[in-house]
């Protein structure tokens, strides 16, 4: 090692680099030790994994104001789809800021305008495409159910959500957009709503949401979640822990 004092080529002087192996090894272990992993968690908004879920669905009947043994009575089919649920969340949505009124006259025009705007032919038949007359019928309905009426007036659509929490070294970050948020009377989170459109919904998928709502109830400190589908009117209520 040059002597510090001496001078390079370049005529600046030379400083001693007093780093040894056993003090980088030392310094690395420090590093090791205080750095963790990070896991990000984004709570999906989209309808489930189509490929696992859908794969082998036809369209099926499910009406929101009958019982599942019903169901082969009824003659109108209901076919889904992702601009399906992207309108149906887009309804919530604005009917809940205050946007969009929520009689079925306005949500007809405006489900009609939103098809317009996604490319889409309006369709006369739920079973044939996109019904406006439908789509707003699942939204005036699933408003209407119990769970969601009394909720309403504290309801918040579409609330970001971020949080973190280190486990054992690895650091688990969640990010996402809770479809609506229910506050107590002291603004504290109290409700997570998660609007479904599925037509029919795998157990397996079932199983899917409810994850995706435990998670932003661990990040918001809710206290309960409702998954729920607007095509059938079944509300699944989510817990903390189940």
């Amino acid at each position: 090692m040059p002597d510090a004092g001496a001078t390079a080529d370049d005529g600046r002087e030379r400083v001693a680099n007093p780093q040894t192996r056993v003090a980088f090894e030392a310094e690395a272990a420090t590093v090791v030790a205080a750095h963790r992993s990070l896991k990000w968690v984004a709570p999906s908004r989209d309808e489930g994994p189509v490929s696992a879920a859908q794969e082998d669905a036809t369209p099926i009947i499910m009406p929101s104001d009958v019982d599942e043994v019903e169901l082969d009575n009824v003659p109108t089919a209901v076919q889904g789809g992702r601009n399906r649920g992207l309108i149906i969340h887009k309804l919530f949505e604005e009917v809940l800021n205050g946007e969009t009124d929520d009689g079925a006259d306005a949500l007809t025009a405006r489900a009609s305008q939103l098809i317009a705007e996604l490319g889409e032919d309006v369709a006369a038949s739920a079973s044939n495409g996109l019904s406006p007359a439908e789509i707003a019928g699942c939204v005036a309905k699933t408003l209407a159910l119990p769970e969601i009426a009394a909720l309403r007036p504290s309801l918040i659509p579409e609330l970001p959500v971020f949080s973190s929490e280190v486990i054992d070294g690895v650091e688990t970050a969640t990010a996402g957009i809770a479809d609506a948020i229910s506050y107590d009377t002291e603004g504290k989170p109290h409700v997570i709503v998660d609007w479904k459109s599925d037509v029919e919904p795998k157990i397996k998928v079932v199983e899917h949401y409810r994850e995706q709502v435990r998670s932003y109830l661990a990040a918001t400190g809710a206290t309960a979640g409702l998954i729920v589908f607007a095509t059938s009117g079944k509300v699944v209520k989510v817990g903390t822990s189940g």
